[in-house]
């Protein structure tokens, strides 16, 4: 018996089962499906909790709109994929992005205690060329806690909002 709960659990199983028959979904129109003449499975009793973080997606232009792919390899959400239908579990939890994942500049703008836009040193390197404030240099601790910084803050004015963030969490 493959089952599983909440809105994706038992396709999940179903997906989780067939991955170990040796199944691989690249993208939508790209899979390596196994031609095996006979399946044996062991007697198993094997239970998984609910995933560590509830949103999990992909950010890669090619993935953008495939959602029966984000669902076979267990990504939660789909940016620019539009809706999930309910056959596949929905959409699943709706996060805030602006501010948050594309650009970290909105985030070191609500940190008061930088003067990042006097420190080149702050800024990301970009094909060798001189820093620039395109991008922060996020390997950089003082950006790293000015972001963490900037976001609790975001969160905090903005309590609606559901964010689970490993690194947001260690920085506090």
């Amino acid at each position: 018996m493959l089952a599983g709960g909440e809105e994706r659990g038992t396709l999940y199983a179903v997906y989780t089962f067939l991955e170990s028959l040796g199944c691989r979904w690249w993208d939508d129109e790209a899979s390596t499906i196994p031609k095996l003449p006979t399946i044996r499975v062991p007697a198993t009793d094997r239970r998984e909790g609910p995933p560590k973080l509830e949103y999990r997606d992909l950010v890669y232009r090619e993935h953008w709109g495939a959602r029966l792919w984000g669902v076979r390899n267990k990504a939660a959400n789909f940016t620019g994929g539009g809706d999930v239908p309910e056959r596949w579990g929905g959409t699943g939890v709706v996060y805030h992005s602006r501010n948050i994942a594309h650009s970290w500049v909105p985030l070191l703008k609500m940190s008061k205690d930088l003067n990042y836009e006097q420190r080149p040193e702050l800024w990301a390197v970009r094909k060798g060329e001189p820093r620039t404030m395109w991008q922060p240099c996020t390997s950089h601790s003082e950006v790293q806690k000015a972001i963490a910084a900037g976001a609790l803050a975001f969160l905090r004015q903005h309590p609606e909002v559901r964010l689970d963030c490993l690194w947001l969490q260690q920085a506090k």
